[in-house]
């Protein structure tokens, strides 16, 4: 078993929790998906899932060890989250987006290697956005942005990759290719762990 939450219960006010008795088990090259309407807790059961939240009760575990004894660097190296939206305070271009998901990987004030533009670069081509790697990232569609987003996400070279509502906000073409980009790569998982030195990961969570 790879990610396992028992008996999660979370609440931002004591008298009303969003969450009770949740749990859950998710197997190596699985892809999950988690179905409820808004304001059902989706998003904040994936932040205890990714260990930006802690529960107010039960526990979370990645290989069987509790997410909480994890310290910040170990779970971005083990989990990686795409959010609904990003939200850039500068301009940068998509090769530079997908190489902010080396950081985990890097020592402090280490920039980044040959081999962290290598595993950027395959991840661009993981989601067919190679073409795209000197662009603008603010210049580019939605559907576009999420590819180059979820591609940051396996640069991480993570285990666990968990995204937040990926096909909200873009148009029903956009939902349909980033849905089948994410049927693709889970289906490529092997192949794709054959590069293990660069990425790997090997479950999904919608």
């Amino acid at each position: 078993m790879l990610l396992r939450a028992a008996d999660l219960s979370f609440a931002y006010d004591a008298r009303r929790p969003v969450l009770s008795g949740v749990s859950l088990e998710v197997s190596a090259g699985a892809l999950v998906g988690i179905l409820g309407p808004n304001g059902s807790g989706k998003t904040t059961l994936l932040g205890l899932l990714a260990g930006t939240r802690r529960p107010t009760g039960g526990e979370v575990a990645l290989d069987g060890r509790p997410l909480a004894s994890f310290s910040r660097r170990e779970l971005a190296r083990r989990i990686a989250v795409v959010p609904q939206e990003t939200h850039l305070a500068f301009d940068y271009t998509v090769l530079e987006m997908v190489l902010m998901g080396r950081h985990p990987h890097l020592g402090l004030f280490e920039v980044e290697g040959p081999a962290d533009i290598a595993a950027a670069r395959d991840a661009l081509a993981a989601v067919s956005a190679a073409h795209l790697e000197d662009r603008d990232f603010m210049t580019l569609s939605g559907g576009e942005k999420q590819r180059v987003v979820i591609a940051g996400a396996l640069a991480q070279a993570t285990d666990v990759l968990l995204l937040d509502e990926p096909t909200s906000s873009l148009d029903l073409g956009a939902q349909l290719d980033i849905a089948q980009l994410l049927a693709h790569l889970n289906q490529t998982l092997v192949q794709l762990r054959l590069m293990r030195s660069r990425l790997g990961w090997r479950a999904i969570l919608i």
